[in-house]
């Protein structure tokens, strides 16, 4: 959210939306070196947009993670086979327990963040089954590390955090909460019932998902 000034010298206030990963904080890593240097860029935006607001939506992180792991193969041609995918859970879930031993390995010698950024530099083998597609990134679950590092230079009280599963469940009332944090006027029913269901999110079923 910002303030933006036309030629004719009006303020109005101007949201802008990204389905980026807010919740991520960018790494770089340096192969030659084996050195991890976090992006500026974040840290740059308050400068830039010192008034500006951020709301964050999470995604409850194992059903986050699943959905990841099945939508990079829909970026891959052709889909994977009916094998892959009755046998997908258990590859998923095998990934995790590996990431899992990974980044339990890696806290007996580092704090969580910094092995939560290596993890985002490690790249995954892909299952015979899966030659293209079928990754976890499971870094991206640790919501918690990744916020930290924003409130370091975002003042809390610009942010909101809200759930995916609160936004599917109840639209009205979180509606209100995003409209009231930005500074406009509370949604009126007609807009409500217009809008309603156009958004929503079902329960992940890990048996029979795809």
């Amino acid at each position: 959210e910002s303030l933006v000034h036309n030629d004719s010298g009006t303020s109005y206030l101007s949201v802008d939306g990204t389905v980026g990963m807010m919740t991520t904080w960018p790494v770089f890593h340096s192969q030659q070196n084996n050195i991890i240097n976090y992006c500026l860029l974040p840290s740059v935006i308050p400068e830039i947009l010192p008034k500006a607001k951020f709301i964050v939506v999470m995604r409850e992180p194992v059903s986050m993670l699943y959905s990841l792991f099945w939508f990079s193969c829909t970026l891959h041609q052709p889909v994977p086979s009916r094998e892959a995918q009755l046998k997908g859970p258990d590859i998923f879930h095998e990934r995790i327990v590996a990431r899992i031993h990974h980044i339990k390995s890696c806290l007996t010698v580092f704090p969580l963040a910094k092995c939560v950024a290596e993890s985002s530099t490690i790249r995954e083998p892909f299952h015979p089954l899966m030659p293209k597609c079928g990754v976890t990134k499971m870094y991206r679950a640790f919501y918690y590390t990744h916020i930290l590092k924003w409130l370091s230079v975002v003042p809390r009280e610009r942010f909101l955090f809200l759930t995916l599963e609160e936004l599917s469940s109840n639209l009205r009332q979180t509606a209100n909460v995003v409209w009231k944090f930005v500074g406009l006027n509370p949604l009126n029913l007609k807009s409500y019932d217009e809008g309603n269901g156009k958004n929503e999110q079902r329960q992940v079923d890990y048996k029979n998902d795809p």
